[in-house]
């Protein structure tokens, strides 16, 4: 009897401490489950967030690059350049004392004067009263380049030849009784100017010789004077 009840005792022990135990284990798998749904919670939340929540960019640093004046080596780098060679000057420049000329000639070679040259011809040089005689005066600049300022062409009849008629190619020409004047302003070298007389013989040369003569002048100095001046004939029949 005695053995019965021990063994009643002890399974209603095995029995309680069987449920404390089942106790425990369900207090644990609740707390668990819990646990678990919190955290689902928690990230659910996350989730949510995160489609609300624009996304911050990250700046990627950019990868430190060394100088490459640095990263090369002493050998690795070009040589320099070589420096050029400055040679002193051979002598000292010297200053113009003048003014260069103005034209493409140069001051010495340029003439300081000119020459001037007259030629004269006549249609006859026998003459009787009646006869009609013509004078051509040719007139030429013969210098280089620089020209003649004031020119005057000139002439003059004997008492024995009537002015009738007078003609020039360039100038201004005048006449005063017997006397003819053609006058240029600039005559240019190599330049050319004729003068035609036309006169009447009035009466015999006296004496029954006579020159008639041209001249030419100008206001710039003329080198050859020489050609200046140029006579013709006329005798008397």
């Amino acid at each position: 009897m005695q053995n019965v009840n021990a063994a009643h005792r002890l399974l209603v022990l095995c029995l309680i401490t069987g449920l404390g135990l089942l106790t425990t284990i369900a207090a644990l798998a609740l707390e668990s489950g819990a646990a678990d749904a919190s955290t689902s919670d928690i990230v659910r939340s996350a989730q949510v967030a995160s489609q609300y929540t624009t996304p911050t960019a990250t700046r990627t640093p950019k990868p430190a690059t060394a100088n490459r004046r640095e990263a090369l080596q002493d050998d690795d780098l070009p040589p320099p350049p070589p420096r050029p060679t400055v040679r002193p000057p051979t002598a000292t420049p010297q200053r113009p004392t003048a003014d260069p000329p103005r034209s493409h000639e140069t001051r010495s070679s340029r003439p300081r004067h000119i020459d001037l040259a007259v030629q004269q011809g006549a249609s006859q040089h026998n003459v009787k009263p009646g006869d009609m005689v013509t004078f051509v005066i040719t007139t030429t600049h013969q210098s280089g380049v620089r020209y003649a300022e004031n020119v005057l062409i000139y002439e003059e009849l004997p008492t024995f030849l009537d002015l009738e008629y007078a003609e020039t190619s360039w100038g201004t020409l005048s006449t005063t009784n017997k006397q003819v004047r053609v006058t240029i302003p600039v005559l240019l070298p190599d330049d050319m100017v004729v003068v035609r007389i036309v006169a009447r013989v009035n009466n015999q040369p006296a004496p029954d010789f006579m020159q008639i003569i041209a001249s030419v002048d100008s206001d710039t100095e003329d080198r050859n004077e020489t050609n200046d001046r140029a006579a013709v004939p006329l005798f008397g029949r």
